[in-house]
């Protein structure tokens, strides 16, 4: 009897056994393992790259981390940029260029509409965007205020290092030059040769358009910038009457659409030069062949600066280039909305029809991304570490 009861007792547990291993081996059976820890997005800081993690030879690619529905997330919104001038100038003309494009590039075609800000010099555009954080508002900064953070000077709601920038669509590299009339003179030799003075006209300490013509007033050359001008318009407007004695505004990029006479008569030569070298800008070597004239000498020909000056200099033009026009996020918008709107703009500043429209209106496109804008801050940082640069950068930039 015995036995029986140990036959039948081995019996079941071998049932039991075989019943347990039929379970563990069930396809529909859920395996518990511990979800896969994300990596944290390291926010991009100047100077400061993301780290690569090293791979792991035996470890799984991680799950992906689902991303929102960026088409549904869009879809019948209205995008605001906010832009701190008036109607009518550069930054509202681009502004209003990228409104008209984007949608074409954007999941969802959201709509974009432009609010202008005007006074405070650009700057109220900071706070009119500061913590809206659901990718529904942006602006357009002056280069300004990244001259003030480079110098130290807090700009109230805004921070180079946290804010999202976007990129340029004008980063432009070009030729620039002070115009005269030609009866006036040929040349800057001239000029010094006979005791001339050189005057010309500007919006404020800082303006992009002259730099060339502000430093050769800091470094003592017999040149006046007068300030307090509207603009572009204005300026060339009082060289026309002969209120001032040259222009920064006579290129290819003004003179023939606000004062066409001034190239069809080759009224215009200029006397010396600054901004990118005449081969990188194919349109300059062909204006000065429509004037009939030749490619001056740049500045530092004529002025020597020590190589600190010229590094004072050089960062002024980067800032005014590469930060001129610059759209901004505002700090705290999630990372995938950042990435969604890097790609539109881009993708939208490089649209061809957005291009033409700009060149219509007389505004070149160069598009300027934000690795190049990061770049170019930590350029300036570098370089403003010498006191006495720093103070030469503040007389030239205008950063108050």
């Amino acid at each position: 009897m015995k036995l029986i009861r140990l036959t039948l007792i081995m019996a079941v547990l071998a049932v039991a056994t075989l019943l347990l291993a039929a379970c563990s081996s069930d396809p529909t059976a859920t395996p518990t393992s511990a979800p896969p820890t994300a990596t944290p997005t390291a926010t991009l800081a100047p100077g400061v790259p993301t780290p690569t993690p090293a791979p792991t030879a035996t470890a799984a690619p991680p799950t992906p981390t689902p991303s929102r529905d960026m088409e549904a997330y869009f879809d019948g919104k209205t995008i605001k940029i906010v832009v701190g001038f008036s109607p009518g100038g550069g930054y509202d003309s681009f502004a209003r260029l990228f409104g008209k494009f984007a949608a074409r590039h954007f999941p969802g075609t959201p709509k974009f509409v432009v609010q202008n800000l005007d006074g405070a010099g650009g700057e109220r555009v900071f706070k009119a965007i500061n913590g809206e954080t659901d990718g529904y508002s942006v602006a357009v900064s002056h280069p300004r205020f990244y001259k003030r953070e480079l110098l130290g000077t807090d700009v109230e709601f805004f921070d180079p290092n946290t804010v999202n920038i976007l990129g340029t669509p004008d980063a432009s590299a070009i030729t620039q030059a002070y115009f005269v009339n030609r009866s006036f003179a040929m040349t800057y030799d001239q000029v010094v040769a006979e005791g001339k003075k050189l005057t010309t006209g500007a919006t404020a300490i800082g303006d992009t358009g002259g730099v060339g013509s502000a430093f050769m007033q800091l470094l003592g050359a017999p040149v006046k910038v007068i300030y307090a001008y509207g603009g572009t318009s204005e300026i060339a407007a009082a060289f026309d009457r002969g209120e001032i004695t040259g222009t920064d505004r006579g290129g290819y990029q003004n003179a023939p659409t606000l004062f066409p006479e001034w190239v069809d008569n080759k009224q215009i030569v200029p006397l010396f030069r600054w901004g990118a070298e005449p081969e990188e800008d194919p349109a300059w070597v062909e204006y000065m062949a429509t004037l009939d004239t030749v490619t001056p000498p740049h500045i530092f020909d004529i002025l020597n600066p020590t190589e600190g000056e010229k590094a004072v200099f050089n960062l002024t033009e980067i800032v005014n280039d590469k930060l001129s026009r610059t759209f901004i996020l505002p700090e705290g918008v999630p990372q995938d909305l950042v990435d969604v709107w890097v790609k539109g703009f881009a993708d939208t500043i490089g649209d061809p029809d957005f291009v033409a429209a700009a060149s219509l209106l007389g505004r070149p496109v160069l598009y300027g991304g934000p690795e190049s804008i990061i770049e170019a801050l930590n350029q300036g940082k570098a370089a403003l570490a010498d006191p006495a640069l720093a103070a030469l950068f503040a007389e030239l930039a205008g950063a108050e």
